[in-house]
């Protein structure tokens, strides 16, 4: 694997460790990004039922105070998470909520990059694995998340499951 090189993608050093490990999303990112979150749904709300502007202005408002709100929820859910990965498989559960992708029955891997803007070096790596109709995804502001793709690669690759063009892109950057 290509460490300099996804470590230059995600913005932070990327380090495989053995499995079995319990991936979670970093609290004091989850904390920043829940708290502005919270105050762009706060400050749409203001205006929209307090200031009471216009319905042309009202409007547009409440629709960006509905994704600031999405965008919270996404964030709360990310905190509840319980990822457990290791040789047999990945589970991943949010609020009770479980879902398990055993290696053997693994059929879909992708693996997209969206940049921070356009043309930037850094940005996030998203990856979805499917099995059946259990789908999973994980990107890459999750801790060990190199790990969780340098073995779904490896099982890609080992039961020839047929790569995306752009997946199979990214995977041969990273040498995977």
């Amino acid at each position: 694997m290509q460490i300099e090189t996804l470590s230059r993608l995600m913005g932070r050093p990327a380090e495989v460790m053995p499995v079995p490990l319990k991936p979670a999303y970093p609290r004091r990112v989850l904390v920043k990004e829940g708290i502005k979150a919270f105050l762009g749904t706060a400050t749409c709300l203001f205006i929209v039922f307090v200031l009471k502007p216009t319905p042309y202005i009202g409007w547009p408002i409440g629709a960006v105070g509905l994704l600031f709100f999405s965008y919270l929820l996404q964030q709360m859910s990310r905190y509840f998470l319980r990822l457990h990965v290791d040789d047999t498989g990945v589970i991943h559960e949010v609020a009770g909520r479980r879902k398990t992708i055993r290696w053997t029955e693994l059929r879909d891997m992708r693996l997209n990059f969206y940049p921070q803007t356009k043309g930037a070096k850094t940005g996030t790596l998203v990856m979805i694995l499917k099995a059946g109709k259990t789908r999973i995804k994980i990107d890459s502001t999750l801790d060990h998340f190199p790990t969780v793709l340098s073995k779904a690669a490896a099982v890609a690759r080992e039961k020839e499951i047929f790569l995306h063009p752009t997946t199979a892109e990214n995977l041969s950057e990273l040498e995977l």
